[in-house]
């Protein structure tokens, strides 16, 4: 009859596979870094800026010539500031290079979205006055 009952693991090796089954979980700084939006292959245009969302972008980080290429990560919640990294290879991960600042905007905290509606209506604003331009012209 006892060779029929099963075996019940003793304490020790229960732990040792929960040991082994439990996940690495990230914290909290790695974990932010994976939900941040990603843009790859920017230019680095000279003399170290870049350019996303219309906007320039610039940092000490993309003074080396050696940087032609970069990745960026950004918070949409938050788009004054982006983080810069060197693009992956396939003998190399890619490395952080250091933080770019938005350049020529006033605002401490600017959303993407908010960003893409004050250039519609900047758009929107400069057609009005074309139209209003050209029609004083036609008189």
């Amino acid at each position: 009859m006892s060779e029929l009952s099963p075996k019940l693991p003793s304490d020790e090796s229960v732990d040792e596979i929960q040991d082994e089954v439990k996940p690495d979980v990230p914290d909290k700084q790695s974990f932010d870094l994976c939900l941040l939006k990603q843009e790859s292959g920017r230019r680095v245009q000279k003399p170290g800026f870049v350019q996303i969302f219309n906007q320039i972008y610039q940092g000490d980080c993309l003074l080396d010539p050696q940087i032609n290429k970069v990745r960026l990560r950004y918070d949409p919640n938050n788009i004054t500031h982006i983080l810069a990294y060197t693009e992956e290879k396939l003998d190399a991960p890619s490395r952080f290079l250091g933080v770019l600042k938005v350049r020529d905007m006033q605002e401490e905290k600017l959303s993407l979205t908010d960003l893409k509606l004050k250039q519609r209506l900047i758009f929107e604003g400069l057609r009005q006055l074309s139209l209003v331009r050209s029609s004083r012209s036609n008189c």
